[in-house]
């Protein structure tokens, strides 16, 4: 008992003194990183930096989408910030790297690293990405990636039918494709026909019409009821959501086929000539509508609806 008495004594008397010390400081090391020198400037970590793009060049899927990037003083490390529209989309901590930009546009690129113990960031490298294959020409003209000059995709009038409506085409009300818990969507025409509804009868020899997508060159081409060129140009588009339920707009230099003879939205006068809503887009349908106005009101302003497939 006297042992045990005199051992937790002991223990006791041990750790008092132990709480009792101050911890050792390692002095030299705190003088060194408070005396680490002057940092770099971001002018100066920019004069080390390498940032390049690839040419882009027809026969190559590779092009300025390849970022390459190149930190030639490695004694700062760090990393690189990749941005598009303020969003960090790719990062990289190696000195030598490529980065693969996902999308076409502008995008932002900063090298961030320490420097005599403080963080330094690079002045911005702007960079425009121009060379990405993108998957609507993939869906309106067929091509695989870039290198594929010569492919070409045929569209023709795809027959919807709505309970007892049929209908290719038709002017109707602003908006409706947004209604779907009503039943409503792009390739609806009950409900949403408000006149020149295109039929069977209406459509006539007209069926027999078709619509060319081609890679390169990005060409337009409409064909008649005998195989006749009825118009040539070109098309461009985007992927902006202007309003609910729109995929983008397809802009042509040319009406697209059908528009000739039936839309009554717009003239050649108005900002809408020629510009289309894109309401639906797959391998083998496409619904575009040509609004009176946009963003239109919906359900008082109206548009053309026109449906295609592919052949």
């Amino acid at each position: 008992m006297k042992k045990s008495y005199k051992f937790l004594c002991l223990t006791i008397a041990t750790a008092a003194a132990l709480a009792s010390c101050d911890p050792i400081e390692d002095k030299d090391l705190r003088n060194d990183y408070e005396n680490a020198g002057t940092p770099l400037t971001a002018s100066e970590l920019t004069s080390k930096l390498s940032v390049t793009q690839l040419p882009n060049k027809s026969d190559r899927v590779e092009g300025d989408q390849y970022i390459i990037v190149k930190n030639n003083a490695p004694e700062v490390g760090g990393m690189w910030i990749l941005q598009k529209d303020g969003v960090t989309v790719a990062k990289t901590a190696s000195n030598n790297d490529t980065i693969i930009a996902g999308s076409n546009g502008q995008y932002t690129l900063v090298y961030q690293g320490i420097s005599a113990n403080k963080v330094v960031t690079s002045n911005v490298f702007n960079l425009t990405v121009t060379n990405v294959f993108d998957e609507y020409d993939n869906l309106l003209t067929g091509a695989k990636d870039k290198t594929d000059a010569t492919a070409k995709k045929t569209w023709k009038f795809r027959r919807i039918v709505n309970g007892s409506t049929v209908g290719y085409a038709h002017n109707g009300a602003h908006g409706a494709w947004k209604y779907t818990s009503a039943g409503y969507t792009p390739e609806s025409i009950a409900g949403v026909a408000w006149w020149g509804t295109i039929g069977d009868n209406e459509m006539g020899d007209h069926i027999k019409q078709r619509m060319v997508f081609a890679y390169d060159g990005s060409k337009i081409t409409i064909y008649g009821d005998n195989g006749e060129t009825l118009s040539e140009g070109v098309f461009s588009y985007n992927h902006d959501e202007v309003e609910t339920g729109v995929l983008g707009w397809l802009n042509t230099s040319v009406t697209v086929m059908g528009s000739a003879y039936w839309n009554e939205s717009v003239g050649s006068s108005s900002p809408w000539y020629c510009k289309y809503y894109i309401l639906t887009l797959t391998d083998k349908y496409m619904t575009l509508y040509n609004p009176s106005q946009s963003p239109g009101d919906d359900w008082s302003s109206y548009g053309w609806y026109v449906y295609y497939e592919a052949e």
